[in-house]
């Protein structure tokens, strides 16, 4: 056998050749052969040695058997090589090479491309019908030339393939290739990892030389901003952009869990909620304002230039996000736009023949929460100590004891917690998902679709959720001039839960249902002492189902005055119907075994309806022109949105029986029913100035002037400015040589103000509130006013600084970015104290003043050809602090055994307060000696310090015991690909921060609750060095918020993990799909943290935990492609 040293180009493929080999060829062409750039090194071919022994086998085997043990691929054609032909060989410790001179002898000649081999015929080469294949031939040509890059350097390894066909080449070691048998309109598609990939037209040359250019990735990536988009390698701004593959690799009901660790500077707590109402908290660049309104603090999301909920988006439909984070990026979205902004630009048709796509999955859902209980020797036990330590006799004889915990009868003998036992209250509950699209278009329409079924089961009974969604984009070419777009999107949902609530069910799982057995198999419910049981609560409490419609529709006409001239028009509307029914079951249940009875005697029912309908208008122009090296676009715009609300309820008890829910079917004589109207608007004029010289400087100016009818006439209008630049430097000659390493480097600097106008509505208007009174000792109704009135409310104003740099590395593959930024939230609203013999509630006052300051950083790397990886890293840190409150406060929120938060001047918000402790008291002496925190103090007693030196210990005593929002969020995703196998991981943590447990979680079986089985190391004479203080019955006097009960909540987690298979073509050739991937996803398998040792979630908020807990999801996929 000849071995081909060198070769000028063989034409190894025909239309004939099998699907299988035919994808593995273009998978290797055009991603394999970048691997021949990397630094030389010993080839794989000369170092990797086999052994092994085959008999009577086919030559097709041979190859497959090399390839399964080895790194080794092969591409040939079935018509020019005898793959059937039966060999017998044996070897040992030899290189590939040898195996495949002694597999073909003359016949076949081969060429190795470091892993990647083609085989062609050798000199002995017969073809079985030659007259037939010359006769194809005849009409073609052939072609050749050399591929370089831009510094004449020859390029090996391109692949050059004929368009729409699976022929082609690579080049070789100076560059050359050549194709034989090329149709006169053929296109020729040169490609490299690393180049921009390149079309020719043959025509009539015979010759094709083709210069290669770096593929700068990310440099004109296009970025949406506001009202517009841009160039990422013009922005002189912070903005983050994730794309939407890599939103719908969770599997998760809230698009805000998909953002969580995946950029830097946005902070997404999960704090769990039921299927239909996730408590999802995304927090941009630290928190800005204070009140215990969460949504105060929410980003404005705007998804395909109109204000949306986030939850009201499909997944599958999300093109883009982009996170806008600084003042400049942000400040044309004016008075909304203090908290950052959330553009969401969804999918839309393309020319092409129409693609149907399907995009499935199911899996099921486990609590994350699930808390141990102490064994039942260690509680019984722990419960006397407590007991005997309050002054009472004990409760549990060592007989009891042990008749207790050895019976095997729990319906006789029920444990006192049983509620987070597998199989009690948390099941594994089903999910699923399926989005089927359809997508395409003219030269005059393009067009997409798609379809949505969502459903979602509870991990406790009477939980759900389903929605069922269309949305339709559609864009149409009017003329050369006039552009139109059509976009629909009508989502309904409905959820359920049980009447009694998330809080009932969840926080009776942790108090007051000791010794309850959870059903008894002839289907009552047990009741312990306490008369509770969470799955009463849950199946026969009844049920509170609301169902929600949601419309949205858009039309969008863009007209292009001039060349350099457009004008666009944006209509949105969107309208929301609400329709709650709360039903409140009648009920007895008897426990068979105490005899115990719960009842409700009256059932009722209330209903109520919420609709809102909103309306904005955009009118923009659009200015663009370039004169040499100067650059200038102008946007100018005018906004208005109206906003209608609407609320009714209405109230009846007494039904004939629990299937009867229908309002009129109540009794007449008690009945209430109530309502409301109410509106706002918005009015804005806004601007933005873009100017870049030669794409190496850059100024951005922008400014929006808002009116809201939230505030008086005479505080009604605001301006909102921002200045941003940047410097290309990586542009100026002095770069020179530095740029084959460092091929971008960008300086941005950037200040803005933006606003807050999220206050409740009529808040400066003198209103009366009706009263009821007695007139003459007649109940009568009257009229009052109950608040001072503040008409000079004003503006929430954020001013913010951001410095950052952007660097490309090696031709972009790694890129770089780094933020420094100080934000200054000023007239933040506060009810400021005033003199209760005034009679009235006092006004919100502009006052407080709250400043967050960090930086944020964030890395991604790729690289490979078959064995592809990309990596990103991202980490920011936030620093708040509580700067100004007129003089006012400390406010406390909380206390005693509870958690407690401050906002003190000089303090970060939501600081977690409470006492510090030096130990426990261990001797008599050492009480009398020290203050203590109440009377009657005992050895084993919490040593709670005087910080005041006030020789007592009092709430003047408590200090800061840490953060309750995270100083540093992590970030980290990992995709890796091997030829048709895919394996994504993302990593996310946070830290910096602390949580609190309270309630039973903190309260050491002082009352009827949770004991956690943490609480078996308690002080008693014998265990002095113990963790926890001795316990006492009824008296929280060791359980005081302190640092004692102060959890650090670091975690870093692996958040979500997905590995998936891309189905081989030639398995799809026989079926109408083009494209088919399997896959399976789990979130949450690994979490590190402090909180595992009380089985909790790190995310949970501070408190009792009695709320609808985090869950990890474990799914199987499938995508297809038509």
């Amino acid at each position: 056998m000849k071995n081909c040293k060198r070769t000028r180009g063989i034409d190894v493929f025909s239309p004939a050749l099998k699907m299988l080999l035919t994808m593995k060829l273009i998978l290797v062409l055009i991603c394999g052969f970048g691997l021949l750039n990397s630094i030389a090194e010993k080839s794989y071919a000369q170092s990797a040695r086999m052994t092994f022994a085959l008999r009577d086998v086919s030559i097709k085997n041979v190859l497959q058997h090399i390839e399964y043990n080895s790194e080794f691929s092969f591409m040939y054609d079935n018509n020019k090589i005898d793959a059937d032909r039966k060999v017998n060989i044996i070897v040992k410790d030899e290189t590939i090479e040898t195996v495949l001179n002694q597999l073909f002898g003359n016949e076949t000649d081969y060429r190795i491309i470091d892993k990647h081999i083609i085989l062609f015929p050798g000199e002995n080469y017969r073809p079985g019908n030659a007259d037939s294949y010359t006769r194809g031939q005849q009409a073609q040509r052939t072609v050749s030339g050399k591929v370089e890059d831009t510094r004449s350097q020859p390029l090996p390894g391109v692949a050059v393939v004929i368009k729409g066909t699976s022929r082609g080449t690579v080049t070789n070691a100076e560059g050359e290739y050549t194709l034989t048998n090329i149709p006169e309109d053929a296109t020729l598609v040169f490609s490299f990892v690393g180049m921009k990939k390149q079309e020719v037209v043959v025509g009539d040359q015979l010759t094709i030389n083709v210069s290669m250019e770096e593929e700068t990735i990310g440099l004109e990536e296009v970025i949406a901003v506001g009202y517009a988009v841009q160039e990422r390698i013009s922005l002189t701004n912070s903005v983050a952009q994730i794309d939407g593959d890599e939103i719908v690799k969770k599997p998760v009901s809230h698009i805000g869990q998909s953002l969580q660790g995946m950029a830097p500077g946005v902070v997404v707590i999960d704090n769990g909620g039921r299927p239909g109402d996730s408590e999802i908290n995304i927090r941009i660049r630290g928190l800005t304002t204070l009140g215990d309104d969460e949504t105060k603090r929410d980003p404005l999301i705007i998804v395909d230039g109109i204000e949306q909920r986030m939850s009201d988006i499909n997944p599958d439909d999300i093109a883009s996000i982009s996170v806008l984070k600084d003042a400049s990026s942000t400040a044309i979205y004016g008075s909304r736009a203090a908290n950052g902004v959330i553009l969401i630009t969804t999918r839309r048709g393309e020319k092409g023949d129409v693609n149907v796509s399907y995009h499935g999955y199911y899996g099921f859902q486990r609590a994350l929460n699930r808390p141990e209980h102490l064994d039942l020797r260690s509680y019984f036990e722990l419960e006397n100590v407590a007991r005997i330590n309050a002054g009472s006799s004990p409760t549990y004889s060592e007989e009891f004891i042990n008749e207790y915990v050895n019976a095997t009868d729990r319906e006789k003998y029920p444990l006192p917690f049983p509620w987070f036992d597998k199989g009690v209250m948390l099941k594994d509950a089903p999910q699923q998902n399926h989005t089927l699209s359809f997508s395409g278009g003219t030269d005059f329409m393009q067009a997409r679709a798609s379809l949505r079924y969502q459903d979602i089961e509870g991990i406790v009974s009477n939980f759900s959720d389903k929605t069922n969604e269309v949305r339709i984009n559609t864009d149409f070419n009017v003329s050369e001039k006039l552009k139109v777009s059509f976009d629909i999107n009508f989502r309904s949902s409905e959820d359920r839960q049980p009447y009694d609530g998330v809080f009932n069910v969840f926080n009776y799982m942790l108090h007051a249902t000791k010794f309850s057995y959870p059903q008894y198999k002839t289907g009552e419910y047990g009741l312990g002492p306490q008369n509770n049981n969470p799955l009463i609560f849950a199946e026969l409490s009844g049920l509170r189902k609301r169902k929600n419609d949601y419309l949205i529709g858009k039309i969008k006409a863009d007209y292009q005055i001039f060349s350099d001239l457009k004008y666009t028009l944006e209509y949105g509307a969107r309208n929301s119907l609400t329709e709650v029914s709360a039903y409140k079951n009648k009920y007895r249940n008897e426990d068979p075994v105490t005899g115990r009875v719960r009842q409700v005697p009256i059932n009722s029912l209330e209903e109520n309806r919420t609709s809102f309908r909103e309306y904005t208008l955009n009118h923009l122009l659009n200015y663009h022109k370039s004169l040499g090296n100067n650059n200038v676009n102008l946007l100018l715009g005018y906004s208005t949105i109206d906003n209608k609300q609407k609320y009714l309820e209405g109230f009846r008890q007494d039904f004939y029986n629990n299937d009867i829910q229908s309002l009129d079917s109540g009794s007449n004589d008690n009945k209430d029913n109530e309502g409301y109207n109410r509106g706002y608007g918005l009015r804005s004029y806004f601007g933005r100035l873009n100017y870049n010289y030669a794409k190496k400087y850059f100024i951005e100016i922008n400014g929006r002037y808002d009116g809201s009818s939230r505030f008086s006439s005479a505080k009604r209008y605001a301006f909102f400015p921002s200045f941003s630049g940047a410097w290309r430097i990586s542009q100026e000659n002095f770069w020179g040589s530095l740029s084959e390493t460092i091929n971008e480097f960008k300086l941005r600097a950037s200040w803005g103000i933006t606003g807050n106008q999220a206050i409740d509505l009529y808040e400066f208007y003198p209103a009366l509130t009706n009263i009821d009174y007695a007139f003459f000792e007649n109940p009568a109704v009257g009229y009052a006013p109950t608040r001072i009135v503040n008409e000079n409310l004003t503006w929430e104003k954020t001013e913010q600084l951001d410095i950052g740099i952007d660097l490309g590395l090696l031709s972009n593959r790694m890129n770089f970015s780094f933020d420094y930024y100080n934000k200054l939230t000023k007239d933040i609203l506060l009810e400021l104290p005033i003199p209760a013999t005034v009679g009235l509630d006092a006004s919100f006052q502009n006052a407080g003043t709250v400043r967050n300051k960090g930086w944020e950083a964030s890395l991604d790397f790729r690289g490979g050809n078959v064995f592809k990886y990309n990596l990103g890293l991202n980490i920011s840190r936030n620093k708040n602090v509580v700067e100004d409150l007129l003089g006012t406060g400390p406010y406390i929120e909380g206390g005693g055994a509870n958690q407690t938060f401050i906002i003190k001047e000089g303090m970060a918000m939501n600081s977690l307060w409470g006492y510090l402790t030096d130990g426990f008291f261990q001797t008599e002496e050492e009480i009398a000696n020290y203050p203590t925190y109440q009377a009657n103090t005992k050895p084993g007693d919490v040593k709670y310090l005087n910080l005041n030196d006030d020789d007592k210990i009092t709430p003047d005593d408590r200090a800061f015991l840490g953060y309750s929002f995270p100083i540093y969020t992590y970030g980290s995703t990992m995709n890796f690909s091997y030829k048709n196998f895919e394996l994504y991981m993302q990593w996310q943590g946070a830290s910096g921060h602390t949580t609190q447990v309270a309630g039973g979680l903190g309260h050491q079986a002082t009352y009827e609750a949770f004991t956690h089985k943490v609480y078996a190391d308690y002080w008693t004479e014998n265990n002095r060095d113990a963790r926890w203080p001795r316990p006492i019955k009824s008296n929280l006097r060791n359980l005081q918020a302190s640092d004692l009960l102060t959890i650090d909540a670091d975690y870093i987690r692996l958040k979500n993990t997905m590995i998936s298979y891309n189905v081989p073509a030639s398995l799809l050739n026989k079926l109408p799909i083009s494209r088919a991937q399997v896959y399976i996803n789990a979130t949450d398998l690994i979490t590190l943290s402090k909180l595992n040792e009380w089985n909790l979630d790190p995310e949970m908020p501070p408190g009792r935990a009695n709320y609808y807990p985090q869950v990890g999801i474990y799914t199987v996929g499938l995508k297809l492609n038509f």
